[in-house]
């Protein structure tokens, strides 16, 4: 399962991308209630034209048990600051307890909030993160996007002050990526 929060939802749409992020989900993509609710406010307010497209595609949000929730509002303690209003990172905190409590594997959390990833990696959790970014690299590795047009949706995340997205990390990304397969060719020709 694929699990984007909405600041990814929101990139995408942004670069009017929301097409290729379908493609790359393939219809394996979720969230959970405070994800879903997050968008349809974007939505409903018209902030970022085409994130509607996310309801098309996305699976019924997963409605979280009375645990999980209270789990969730412990971990957002952590992965917010204090000072963010009281719904900043609950859509992250939810999924990283829905993951973690329900077992989900392979899961993979597509997010750009810091904070979260911090605790993913603090807290020793198997969960597998990707960001925008390197969203970005594997479309373009899966020659699903080519890089030009890669590196001008980069521009455009940047200029609009997107958090996590940098075209150092990119370049390096889908040079790792390259390498890799590199690799791999090189071991099916031996």
């Amino acid at each position: 399962m694929y699990f984007p929060d909405n600041t990814v939802l929101i990139n995408f749409a942004i670069i009017g991308e929301m097409e290729l992020l379908k493609t790359l989900l393939q219809g394996r993509g979720t969230w959970v209630g405070a994800v879903h609710a997050e968008c349809e406010e974007s939505s409903d307010k018209g902030y970022y034209p085409g994130i509607e497209a996310a309801f098309d595609f996305m699976l019924d949000p997963i409605m979280l048990t009375t645990f999980e929730r209270r789990e969730a509002r412990h971990m957002q303690q952590y992965i917010a600051d204090p000072t963010d209003k009281p719904t900043k990172s609950l859509g992250e905190a939810e999924t990283i307890a829905v993951i973690t409590n329900r077992r989900i594997s392979p899961a993979v959390f597509i997010t750009d909030d810091g904070g979260a990833v911090d605790y993913i990696e603090e807290q020793d959790l198997p969960i597998q993160v990707f960001s925008t970014t390197d969203i970005l690299a594997l479309a373009v590795n899966a020659k699903m996007l080519d890089e030009a047009t890669a590196i001008e949706h980069i521009a455009t995340l940047v200029a609009q002050k997107r958090k996590r997205i940098s075209l150092n990390r990119f370049r390096a990304v889908l040079n790792r990526r390259r390498t890799e397969h590199g690799r791999q060719e090189d071991s099916k020709a031996s």
